[in-house]
Formats: structure tokens, sequence, C-alpha cells
């Protein structure tokens, strides 16, 4: 995945925002791969798996998102219906934009790679 980040630089006393890569299945189990948005520019970002652990003691969904527990049975992601993107920390109120400028979804053996070429 490629992104392209602008805005003001973040304070570097303070948490970067996080951005949250979901993939969705139409069972409604998601998998979560928290970005640190910690740059400006063009990135590649490969996310090798989920970053359920970091979710539940970091970052946990408020309760009108969806629950935690649809995040922690299996998947058959390759029947994902949907990826979602939302901001689970910071970067809206610091004018910080994202755009996707790559994505790449990788399906092997039931197992998946996101990562993106430039």
């Amino acid at each position: 995945m490629t992104l392209d980040v602008s805005g003001p630089l973040p304070d570097p006393h303070a948490d970067p925002p996080v951005l949250n890569v979901q993939l969705r299945t139409e069972a409604q189990r998601y998998r979560d791969h928290l970005v640190d948005v910690d740059f400006r520019g063009e990135r590649t970002i490969e996310l090798d798996g989920p970053s359920a652990d970091r979710v539940l003691r970091e970052l946990p969904p408020g309760p009108g998102t969806y629950r935690v527990k649809s995040t922690m049975l299996d998947a058959d992601l390759s029947r994902s219906v949907a990826l979602d993107l939302r901001w689970m920390r910071g970067a809206v109120e610091d004018g910080v934009v994202v755009r996707v400028a790559r994505l790449e979804v990788l399906l092997d053996d039931g197992r998946y790679h996101i990562h993106g070429r430039e």
C-alpha cells in the first residue's frame, strides 16, 4: 500500500496519528492493520498481519463502531468485501490528509498480504 500524506508534521513529543486499514468479510469479521502516520510525502507500507493485540492495548474501538470480538474470530479473508480506512488517533484535528496512491492485496492459501509496489 502506498500512502501520500500531507499536512503539518506531528509533534515529536506526542503520539503520531494512527490509520486503521481494515479488511471486512461478509460475515462482519474484521482484521485491523494499524499504521503510524509519522511521515509526510509518499511511502510504501507493507502490512504482513493484523494488529489485534495493539488495537486491544492502545486503541480499542468505540462502542458505536464494531464489537472487539469480531476482530478475534477466524475469518476467511478471501471473502473480504470491503477495505475500510478509519482514523484511530489524531489526524483529523491535526489537518493531516492521506491519499491511497496504490493498494495491492494478495491472497495465498487463505493467508493474505497487503503491500504496495511503485
